[in-house]
């Protein structure tokens, strides 16, 4: 028999059986990829897992080492690596008459950006000292040519105060609430600086007992 390809029959709003328009093999086939489609969304939504998040590390920026900073308008300086015990620079007894409660540091390391931090670089003796309250005072001392000091001692003019007072050619100022002093006596130059020096008067005591420790190197 051959099979009847005709549309089916559906019934009518009045009752009656009726034949409906015959759809072609193309719509046919049309039709039923859009149900396949359908299905295959209709699986992926209810069969999918959330995605997994990006485990990967993003690359860390590495450090970048950089130069020892130097005063304005200083360029390289010519030193003589310095090592001098900070009990002999600063004896414990002169440090506690003037600044009471401070204990030196096992492992001095000088303020970043500092001049105390050029001397270091430079090879010569840091030292500093913590107090109860975490107030700190560094104090670094180098040995430099004459053609060094005489190129900071000239850019101190420049961006520092004179102090008459110290043993050696002084300088001081304040940089935000840090007191800076530095002092020359060729071919030394000498850097204490302290949150608690307020005043050229306040670092005087520990930059003169370094000057004549030097001194008494010869």
């Amino acid at each position: 028999m051959t099979p009847d390809l005709r549309s089916p029959l559906v019934r009518s709003a009045a009752g009656n059986l009726v034949r409906t328009a015959p759809r072609s093999p193309a719509l046919r086939a049309a039709g039923a990829a859009v149900v396949v489609a359908a299905l295959t969304v209709l699986t992926g939504c209810t069969g999918s897992t959330a995605p997994r998040a990006d485990t990967s590390a993003s690359p860390r920026a590495g450090a970048t080492g950089q130069a020892s900073p130097r005063p304005s308008g200083v360029g390289a300086l010519t030193s003589t690596p310095l090592t001098v015990p900070c009990d002999e620079l600063a004896p414990a007894a002169a440090v506690s008459a003037a600044y009471g409660g401070m204990t030196l540091d096992g492992t001095p390391t000088a303020p970043a950006d500092s001049d105390a931090a050029v001397i270091e670089a430079e090879g010569g003796t840091v030292c500093s000292w913590t107090g109860q309250a975490g107030a700190t005072m560094t104090l670094a001392v180098g040995s430099f040519d004459k053609a060094s000091l005489t190129t900071l001692k000239n850019s101190l003019v420049t961006t520092s105060n004179p102090v008459p007072t110290y043993h050696g050619e002084g300088y001081f100022q304040l940089d935000g609430t840090t007191g800076i002093a530095e002092a020359f006596s060729d071919p030394y130059w000498i850097v204490a600086l302290s949150g608690t020096f307020s005043e050229p008067g306040a670092a005087e005591p520990l930059v003169d007992q370094a000057i004549s420790a030097l001194a008494a190197r010869g």
